[in-house]
Formats: C-alpha cells, structure tokens, sequence
C-alpha cells in the first residue's frame, strides 16, 4: 500500500485521538468520511495500524509498573516467538517491545505493589527458563507525545500515566468497561451489548471515567517495519546534578517530534525514551543532540533498537480479578 502525505496525516490523528468520529477526521485532513473509513480499514489488513487502546491510567487503580530488560536463550524465531506469545498471555503484562542488540525484550508489567511484581516475575522466569532478566525498573511516571514527525503541524500534547496519584474505587461495570476499552477500537454499541448494559449507560460510564483522568486519551498502535520507520530506546543515567535541568530536558522531549515517550524510572536508568524516525541516520543525528545539549547532567547514555511491539495497552488482565 503506497503510502501520500494525507495517509500519514490520518495514520497521526488517529494516534492523537482514535475514538474522534470519521467526519471530523475527514473534515480535518480534507477528505470524506467514507474514504476515511476505507482507508482506516485498509490501514488494519495491510497491518499498517496493528492496534488501537485507550490510555488508562493505572496508578488510580491501585497499580504500579515496572520495566524489566531480558535476555532470551532460543534455537530459532519460531521459538522466540513462542516465548513472547507466553509473555503476553501473563496476566501482569503491560506491553512487549522486541529489541536488537544486548537485550531481547523489554516488557512492561503492572502490579499493585513491588512484593507482588517479585513474585509474579520470579515465576514467570521459572516458567520460562529461557528468560533471564538483566535489569528491573521501577516506573516513576510515563509522558507519552504525539508522532509529529507524521505531521508538519507540531502540536503539543501529554498523555501522562502514572506518578502520585490517588485510587480511585471503580465498581465492576467500570473494570469491565475500561477492560473492553484498553485494546481494540469498540462502539459504545458493541460495548454495552457485551456487557449487558444500555448504550446510554455505557456512554455515561465512559465520559465519566474520562473525567477523572482514569482515561486519558485513545491512540493507535503502529506496524513501524510497514511504514519503513525506526525505533529506538534511549536509556539516560542522570548524575549528581541533573535536578537543576530536569525540566528543560522534560521540555526538550515533550517540544522534539520524534521523541514519542519519556518515562521516569528508579533504579539503573533515570530515563527511557522512545524515539521513531524516518531513518538511521536521524536517529544518530537526535541521539548526539541530545548528548550534547545536556551532557552536563548525562552520567551515563545507550540505546536499544525496537524490532516490533508484539503487545500494547494500559491495563493488565489483572485487573479482572478484582471483577
């Protein structure tokens, strides 16, 4: 699928706010609204879009997260890829990232407090002896940016998940709610059919779950081998000084049209971003702007590249216990 200019400009308000209607989007990017639905559709059979899920943010359930770099001893992909469809049916996993170089994956969890995590991953590396982990995180709080590298127009936005927020009690039919939102784009039709409830109260449940931020946005989740695009993660070590620039790096990440996450984190690494470019060459280019901007507080700077996202979204499946 050869791909114009208004197609990466749809592929961008898509990820921006997925749950928009098709005529504001045509409206947005001049087209109608059924080419725009022909082409959203084409988008998921040629696997250009792999996904869509709500933002959720699971520190007002009760949640933590942690970030966990493996290592895999395999024979060949189709073993690999076994191990990952493993990870993916655990019931703590947040999101897969398939990587190159010195680390296999690096996966996501969320748990409701570290005691738990510890016993859930030392399971997990048991179940599948072939997984050791080589470093563990702990998440402080997740900025996630708009892809303005798809769009000329830079816009400005932050989904932020995490950090010291207060829980909120949801009742079961917000669990289920927010469980059918967290993957896959659903009509509020769809949704309150399976959950035997009437469109109107589903509405009703979701605006207000969107109110309290439990809900912070709805995104799409791209193919970036499809679309010709690179991935990377940047790990940063802070050193003893970096309190007094922390914001304007903040600032530089949130402003930079190819750095598309940041996370905060305690433990061997400061910082993670996730970076996605056009090419090698504008990564490289972005990673040394970043070392020499701020290399007065960079104790420490490696990447990883992304190969694939098996796995992505904002809820565990966890959280179905507590239905």
């Amino acid at each position: 699928m050869s791909l114009k200019k208004k197609d990466f400009k749809l592929i961008f308000e898509l990820d921006s706010d997925a749950a928009q209607p098709y005529s504001r989007l045509g409206k947005k990017i001049k087209m109608s609204s059924q080419l725009v639905s022909h082409k959203v559709s084409q988008f998921i059979k040629k696997k250009i879009i792999k996904n869509f899920y709500a933002v959720i943010d699971y520190s007002r359930l009760g949640y933590n997260s942690f970030t966990v770099f493996f290592n895999i001893h395999y024979h060949n992909r189709e073993s690999f890829e076994k191990i990952i469809r493993q990870i993916q049916e655990h019931e703590n996993v947040l999101n897969i990232k398939e990587c190159d170089g010195k680390y296999d994956l690096v996966v996501e969890f969320a748990a409701k407090n570290p005691s738990s995590f510890n016993k859930k991953l030392k399971q997990l590396t048991f179940d599948i002896s072939e997984l050791k982990e080589k470093t563990i995180l702990t998440n402080i709080v997740t900025h996630g940016y708009l892809k303005n590298y798809l769009s000329p127009n830079l816009q400005v936005a932050d989904f932020i998940v995490g950090g010291d927020r207060e829980e909120i009690l949801l009742d079961s039919l917000d669990l289920k709610l927010l469980l059918k939102l967290s993957s896959g784009k659903k009509s509020i039709v769809e949704i309150s059919k399976n959950l035997d409830v009437s469109p109107k109260t589903a509405l009703s449940r979701k605006r207000e779950l969107e109110k309290k931020k439990v809900i912070k946005g709805y995104r799409a989740q791209i193919n970036y081998a499809s679309l010709g695009l690179f991935a990377n993660m940047v790990m940063i070590k802070y050193n003893d000084h970096a309190f007094e620039l922390d914001q304007k790096f903040t600032y530089f990440c949130k402003c930079n049209p190819n750095i598309v996450e940041l996370t905060k984190t305690f433990g061997e690494w400061d910082i993670l971003l996730l970076i996605e470019t056009k090419s090698l060459q504008e990564f490289r280019k972005l990673f040394l702007e970043i070392r020499e901007t701020f290399d007065s507080i960079i104790a420490e700077i490696d990447s990883v590249g992304i190969y694939d996202v098996p796995e992505r979204k904002y809820l565990p499946k966890s959280a179905l216990s507590s239905v």
